[in-house]
């Protein structure tokens, strides 16, 4: 029972969890019928197609928005709002320009009544867990981009939250810098052990980085498959012919499943057909998701060569 929370309960536990949205426009179903057990320390990455609503899951973990339906629990206790146990890092690291680096990852702790010296001990150890501390009196003007996600992801880790909320934050970054984060990313959770939940487009990215990749079909949110990474880290990129091979697996999983509203709704043909076209451009297209980093062709041509 080692993995899991205090006295066996899993870390995160969602059962039936379901997101509707109402507008003028009529409602919009977000997600369906989420069951999800995390254990404590799991990284798991969650992949689908645009608008399949797996921020919106990463929001309804965090407590900054409510669900419809079913329940979220957090060390066995209902998640009714946000909470120091739970930390949403977003694709923009959102740094205060005013600040240097260290006041930045310091901020946090100085708002919630830390000492002086307490909080800048604890800043300088995530500061080195990231390998920043030269960089500590630099402002964000001065940083690169990856550099800014490394100041937003050690923000994070100074707060000692139980569970670390990933969304996309390295989507807009180039794919040298990329590889260069998911190597810290692997040593900064080898060494804290954090539940980390981490939404991407990037199937490359949730392979080289997840304990178990969580498939989500497209709109409503349902999953359709939980696989499994069993390999060795750090897992640096294409290593080894079985990132291939689930690389491969995970993007005919994309690929085969068919959009939950392919079909017009009759009743509201105007209104739905836009979000149709879109998503059998998704689905039909060369890749899994045009707007993904990496496409479903480009995958399969690394397969392949490593498999040949």
């Amino acid at each position: 029972m080692a993995n899991f929370g205090l006295y066996g309960v899993p870390k995160l536990l969602l059962k039936g969890v379901s997101k509707t949205y109402a507008s003028a426009r009529g409602r919009t179903d977000a997600l369906h019928q989420i069951d999800l057990s995390v254990k404590s320390g799991e990284f798991i990455c969650i992949v689908g197609p645009s608008g399949c609503g797996k921020s919106t899951l990463l929001k309804l973990i965090a407590g900054l928005d409510a669900h419809s339906d079913g329940e979220i629990l957090a060390d066995g206790r209902q998640v009714s709002g946000p909470g120091t146990d739970r930390l949403l890092m977003f694709q923009e690291p959102a740094l205060f320009p005013w600040l240097n680096v260290l006041h930045n990852v310091e901020f946090g702790l100085k708002m919630a009544g830390v000492s002086e010296k307490e909080r800048r001990a604890k800043a300088h150890g995530v500061l080195e867990l990231v390998n920043l501390v030269k960089f500590r009196n630099a402002y964000v003007h001065e940083l690169s981009g990856g550099m800014k996600q490394k100041v937003a992801l050690a923000r994070a880790l100074v707060m000692e939250p139980q569970v670390l909320l990933m969304d996309e934050p390295f989507a807009a970054l180039d794919a040298q810098t990329r590889a260069t984060l998911h190597e810290e990313l692997q040593q900064a959770w080898l060494a804290t052990k954090k539940t980390i939940v981490f939404v991407t487009h990037n199937i490359e990215e949730a392979v080289r980085l997840a304990d178990r990749v969580v498939v989500f079909s497209s709109r409503p949110g349902r999953i359709c498959r939980e696989i499994p990474v069993n390999m060795a880290r750090p897992r640096e990129s294409y290593s080894y012919a079985g990132i291939a091979a689930l690389i491969e697996e995970i993007a005919a999983e994309l690929k085969s499943a068919p959009p939950d509203h392919a079909k017009l709704d009759l009743a509201n043909p105007d209104r739905d057909r836009a979000e149709q076209d879109t998503a059998r451009e998704e689905w039909c297209g060369e890749g899994y998701s045009q707007k993904g980093s990496v496409s479903y062709a480009s995958h399969s041509g690394v397969a392949g060569r490593l498999q040949s």
